[in-house]
């Protein structure tokens, strides 16, 4: 089965994706950030969203009762008259809870009545990625895998994994076609041998 190039390089067969373990580093890593960096890297982990839908995400976008957060999907491509469409992606319990805390705290610098609507993360899309670089760093993670691509691809690969259903992982990474969502399937490697493993 042919390997897609976005998860690995064909001439040198390195990953573009984060394995599980390379995954729980990351996540470890991000405890030791601020808590800006820490809960923006922490978005991108737990949803497997792209930097620009992270940086669109304010406080009235998280569902507190019911543990997800709505994210618009920015890379699909418009139809004529429409606009991107909207997802809603599930967050575990601890990150909701430190989150009202940090929002918070945001509140606090900008007290008016906006606050809530407005970005958790004020910044631009090279510090965002500067975000990530500098988590992936100290978490030991190099390579071409090092990045938020590496991490959204990570996420499509674990679910596949676990065996989530291909059309429900194209609606966690809002992919407009499935097609997109199947290279998550080309795994290789130790993921790869887990998989077919399961049938000897």
């Amino acid at each position: 089965m042919p390997i897609s190039p976005q998860l690995v390089d064909p001439t040198t067969g390195e990953r573009k994706y984060l394995n599980r373990a390379e995954r729980q580093a990351f996540l470890e890593a991000t405890k030791q950030q601020e808590a800006k960096k820490k809960y923006y890297c922490q978005l991108l982990y737990y949803t497997g969203c792209r930097l620009s839908e992270a940086l669109e995400v304010s406080y009235d976008k998280i569902n507190f009762e019911q543990g997800f957060v709505q994210i618009r999907t920015l890379k699909q491509k418009k139809h004529k008259g429409t606009s991107a469409g909207n997802r809603f992606n599930e967050l575990p319990d601890s990150y909701l809870n430190e989150i009202q805390g940090f929002y918070a705290t945001v509140r606090g610098r900008r007290p008016h009545a906006k606050a809530s609507s407005e970005s958790l993360w004020p910044i631009s899309d090279r510090q965002a990625r500067n975000y990530v670089t500098e988590v992936m760093a100290a978490a030991g993670i190099t390579g071409k895998k090092a990045s938020s691509r590496g991490l959204r691809h990570s996420m499509g690969v674990m679910l596949a994994i676990d065996k989530v259903p291909v059309n429900i992982i194209q609606k966690v990474l809002g992919h407009a076609s499935i097609r997109n969502t199947m290279i998550y399937l080309d795994i290789i490697g130790d993921e790869r041998r887990q998989m077919v493993s399961q049938t000897w």
